[in-house]
C-alpha cells in the first residue's frame, strides 16, 4: 500500500538551515519560512495558505518576479553591497538590459518553478538582437545573457522560489569575437597618433584621451590596467612603471591583479611623458595618490567612455567605418614590436604566461616576417669570399 501523499512537503535550506514548503496544490514550487523548527514551519504554512496560493499565479511568473532585479536601489543590488561589493551604474543598465530585452520576452510567461535548462538554452539559441534588427545575436553576447540568467535564477534560489539553479551546467557559448581582432595598418596608426598636440587634439578630443590612447599606443596593456594607474607608479624621469593592478569588472574602483596575476614592466614615450604632463596640469585629480585617468568623480575613467572616445576619434580621423575596437591597439604593439623585439621581450611587456598566447597577437606582415627571417638565407645558402655558391664538391 503506497504512502498517502502530502498536502505539504518540506526542505531545509543547507545555507540559512530555515524551512521552506510546497503545497501539492502549486507542485514544484518552493516557499521560504521564517521557520527553522519543522513543525512550527508547517503551522506557519497552513496558517498562510490561502495567501500564498492566491498570489502564485501572477508573483510567481518570471516577468514578475525577475522586474527591476538589477535596478540601482533593487535588491539584488542592496544584498550585494552589503557584501561589501560595488557594481557601477553601466553594470546595472547592462545586466536590467539583457532581463528586460530579453529573458523576460522570452521567458516571462512561464512560472520559474517550471523554467528548465533546455527552455532557456532553447530560448537563447535562436534569439534575435533586440533592436529590430534581424541580424542573430553573437555567440559572446548570448554567454552574457546566460551569465545574467544564471544571477536572477541564484537570486531565486536564495529568495526560496525554487531549489536549485537550473543552469548548473548549460553549456556554453563561443566567448570570442565573431570577428577576430587584427591591427590597425601603419599608415593609419600615422594618422590616428600625428606628431604635434594640436593634431592629437583634433582627433582625440581631450587632453585625457590624447594620454590614454598615447599610453596604450606605447605599451599594448590592457585598458583596465591602464585605468588602474596612479600618477605615484610613473617614473616621469624614465619613463617606467610597474604594472601590477587592474580594475576588476563591473566595478567603479575597485583593484584587482592582472589578467594573467604577472607584474610587468611598461616604458613610455618622450610624447606620451609630455601628454601626461599636460593632463596633470589639467586634471584636478593630480595628486600622487590619485588614479591618472579619473572622472569627475576621482574614479577611474569607466570603459564606455573610453571605448565611445575611441569610436569618436576614428571618425575624426576618417576612419568611421573600421571596426577597430581600443583593444586593436594592444595588438598592434604585439605585431609592430617584432622588429625589434623578441618573444621573449614581448611576452613580458605583455603579461603573457606562453609563447602560444602571445602568438595570439600577432599579425605580421610580409616587411616584419623579411626582417625576422633576412638571416636565414645565409644558412641556406652559403657564399663563398668572392660572392658564389659554395659547391658541393671537396
Amino acid at each position: 500500500m503506497s504512502r498517502p501523499i502530502k498536502d505539504i512537503r518540506t526542505w531545509r535550506r543547507i545555507d540559512t538551515g530555515r524551512i521552506s514548503v510546497m503545497f501539492i496544490e502549486n507542485p514544484n514550487h518552493w516557499i521560504g519560512t521564517p521557520e527553522s523548527d519543522k513543525n512550527k514551519a508547517l503551522a506557519w504554512a497552513r496558517r498562510n495558505k490561502g495567501r500564498l496560493l492566491a498570489k502564485t499565479p501572477d508573483a510567481m511568473l518570471f516577468r514578475n518576479a525577475a522586474k527591476d532585479m538589477f535596478s540601482p536601489d533593487g535588491r539584488w543590488a542592496e544584498r550585494i553591497g552589503k557584501k561589501g561589493k560595488t557594481f557601477s551604474k553601466p553594470f546595472l543598465r547592462n545586466k536590467q538590459g539583457h532581463v528586460d530585452n530579453y529573458l523576460i520576452p522570452l521567458l516571462g510567461d512561464y512560472r520559474v518553478s517550471e523554467i528548465t535548462r533546455r527552455i532557456v538554452d532553447d530560448a537563447v539559441l535562436d534569439v534575435r538582437r533586440a533592436d529590430g534588427d534581424a541580424k542573430p545575436l553573437a555567440p559572446a553576447t548570448k554567454e552574457k545573457i546566460i551569465y545574467t540568467a544564471s544571477i536572477v535564477f541564484d537570486e531565486f534560489v536564495d529568495a526560496g522560489l525554487i531549489r536549485e539553479n537550473p543552469l548548473i551546467g548549460i553549456t556554453h557559448y563561443y566567448r570570442g569575437p565573431v570577428e577576430p581582432r587584427g591591427v590597425i595598418p601603419r599608415e593609419s596608426l600615422s594618422i590616428l597618433f600625428p606628431e604635434t598636440h594640436e593634431e592629437m587634439m583634433k582627433i582625440w578630443g581631450s587632453s585625457l584621451w590624447v594620454s590614454f590612447f598615447c599610453y596604450l599606443y606605447d605599451t599594448g596593456n590592457r585598458p583596465n590596467e591602464i585605468r588602474a594607474t596612479k600618477w605615484e607608479e610613473l617614473n616621469v624621469e624614465t619613463g617606467f612603471l610597474v604594472v601590477r593592478n587592474a580594475i576588476a569588472a563591473a566595478t567603479l574602483a575597485e583593484l584587482k591583479g592582472t589578467k594573467t596575476d604577472i607584474i610587468k614592466p611598461a616604458y613610455l614615450s618622450d610624447r606620451t611623458l609630455l601628454e601626461l604632463s599636460l593632463w596633470r596640469m589639467a586634471s584636478k585629480y593630480n595628486k600622487d595618490s590619485d588614479f591618472i585617468f579619473s572622472n569627475r568623480n576621482g574614479n577611474p575613467v569607466a570603459g564606455n567612455k573610453y571605448i565611445n572616445a575611441f569610436h569618436k576619434a576614428k571618425e575624426n580621423a576618417g576612419f568611421k567605418n573600421e571596426r577597430w575596437t581600443p583593444y586593436w591597439l594592444r595588438h598592434s604593439f604585439g605585431t609592430y614590436h617584432l622588429k625589434n623585439l623578441s618573444i621573449q621581450e614581448l611576452m613580458t611587456l605583455m603579461g603573457h604566461a606562453s609563447v602560444l598566447t602571445s602568438k595570439i597577437y600577432q599579425h605580421p606582415d610580409n616587411e616584419i616576417i623579411y626582417e625576422q627571417s633576412k638571416g636565414l638565407r645565409d644558412k641556406l645558402y652559403p657564399q663563398t669570399g668572392n660572392g658564389n655558391i659554395l659547391s658541393t664538391g671537396g
